[in-house]
């Protein structure tokens, strides 16, 4: 890989919680910028998304909600994803 870009939809409304664990600093229908885009890192090494409802709390799950912050480091599942494709 040479390049890459993350784009952020700008359809909906992005913010960062200071600490990553006191979601009222979020408004109800704002998404944490360090949760998506560290989502989206996760493709640029490139892990998939997971839809199965037992991989809900990894970083690379397909769904994010408004407000969510649980997802603002990698998982060690997708540690391990990563660990697959490039070695320990």
């Amino acid at each position: 890989m040479v390049d890459t870009d993350v784009i952020f939809n700008t359809r909906y409304k992005w913010a960062i919680d200071p600490d990553g664990e006191d979601t009222r600093t979020l408004a109800k229908s704002q998404y944490d910028v360090r949760n998506v885009g560290t989502h989206e890192l996760g493709h640029v090494v490139g892990l998939d998304d997971l839809y199965q409802a037992e991989y809900r709390e990894l970083t690379m799950y397909g769904y994010s909600a408004a407000k969510e912050t649980k997802k603002i480091s990698l998982q060690t599942g997708d540690i391990w994803g990563t660990q697959d494709i490039y070695g320990p």
